[in-house]
């Protein structure tokens, strides 16, 4: 893989793999490796943003008995 291919990785997921199968790991050049694992952080974060301030449903005061106790009540 060159350097200017990992610089313009697709958006889509499948592409992404498609061409990470068919990469020898084991011949690539140190800095295109790092640049791969840099673009790869960037399109996790597009694709899956952070999702930390979001409420666990502990934090909601959801407890696993509580939520059993509405499921059988319905």
């Amino acid at each position: 893989m060159k350097m200017i291919e990992v610089q313009n990785l697709p958006d889509d997921v499948d592409m992404i793999v498609n061409n990470l199968k068919t990469l020898d790991f084991s011949i690539q050049d140190l800095d295109v490796l790092i640049e791969l694992s840099r673009q790869l952080k960037y399109k996790r974060i597009s694709l899956f943003p952070d999702t930390s301030f979001m409420l666990t449903l502990e934090q909601a005061g959801l407890t696993p008995e509580k939520i059993q106790k509405e499921m059988d009540s319905k």
